[in-house]
């Protein structure tokens, strides 16, 4: 439970370059944990500026990347690959007017 954003609705393993990291879908928002950031990283879904999917690899995963910015306004691109089924979840939640 974020006091922010919600409840945990779900949570996304994802893999990147760096290492590993974890997804958390909320009611309102999206959190990320990883490898690369120090911490975690969380937003509204009002604050995601850029959902897209790339080419599609083994095992149903898929490449994506996410540009978001973070409650103090900071910048972040992240690339990763995850399942299919929930990177259009994310993009879903992502879309204005969902």
């Amino acid at each position: 439970m974020d006091d922010l954003l919600g409840k945990v609705e779900r949570e996304i393993p994802v893999v990147l370059r760096e290492g590993e990291g974890t997804l958390f879908l909320c009611e309102r928002g999206i959190i990320y944990e990883g490898s690369n950031v120090n911490g975690r990283v969380a937003a509204p879904y009002n604050y995601i500026k850029t959902v897209s999917l790339g080419r599609e690899l083994p095992l149903g995963q898929m490449e994506a990347y996410i540009v978001l910015h973070d409650l103090m306004g900071d910048k972040f691109e992240l690339e990763f690959a995850a399942n299919e089924l929930h990177l259009n979840e994310i993009k879903r939640r992502c879309t204005p007017g969902r």
